[in-house]
């Protein structure tokens, strides 16, 4: 009984979680985690100065002058940052389409923590950036709220998995042929 209501609980637990999916009033109820979220994300305006600098850098890298190669290097640090920004991007939303079309749980586990691990190199591509163009920005790690949630309940599936692991469905020995249980 125990086994059935540990599963139960795994399942609920399980299906509760909704990584991905976006609530129905998604603009009306923009949560803390979100809203931080979005404070800490580049605006137009700063996307808009890295395409011109990624533009001014493709332009002068052919140039050969003593003032062009001297701002190429002035630049080439901070486009090669806005190109991997740019990759980490692409490759969230390649791994959030591949969480949605899979069906393994190990699978959707491992993309989850892929999609986690991009997050946090995106918010530091982010904060270097906007250091590198002059915008504010602040150093402290902020951890959104659903994050917080997911570990807690992360770390209590695993726990009760591990527990599961270890609890044993003990049956009683049966009788292998009918002669045996019906002869008494």
């Amino acid at each position: 009984m125990q086994l059935v209501a540990i599963f139960v609980y795994l399942c609920l637990n399980i299906f509760s979680l909704n990584a991905f999916v976006p609530s129905k009033n998604y603009k009306a109820k923009l949560s803390y985690s979100v809203q931080s979220t979005v404070l800490r994300s580049l605006d137009d305006t700063a996307i808009g100065t890295l395409e011109e600098m990624k533009n001014r850098y493709d332009r002068l890298i052919n140039v050969v002058s003593p003032e062009a190669e001297a701002e190429v290097l002035k630049l080439k640090e901070t486009v090669e940052k806005y190109a991997t920004y740019v990759e980490v991007k692409k490759l969230m939303s390649k791994v959030k389409s591949m969480y949605k079309n899979e069906a393994s749980e190990r699978r959707k586990e491992k993309q989850l923590k892929s999609f986690i691990d991009l997050y946090k190199g995106r918010l530091q591509i982010e904060e270097i950036l906007k250091e590198k163009i002059g915008l504010p920005f602040t150093k402290s790690e902020i951890i959104p709220a659903d994050l917080i949630e997911f570990r807690k309940i992360d770390s209590e599936v695993t726990a009760l998995e591990e527990k599961l692991q270890s609890v044993k469905l003990v049956l009683p020995e049966g009788k292998s042929t009918r002669e045996e249980r019906f002869s008494a």
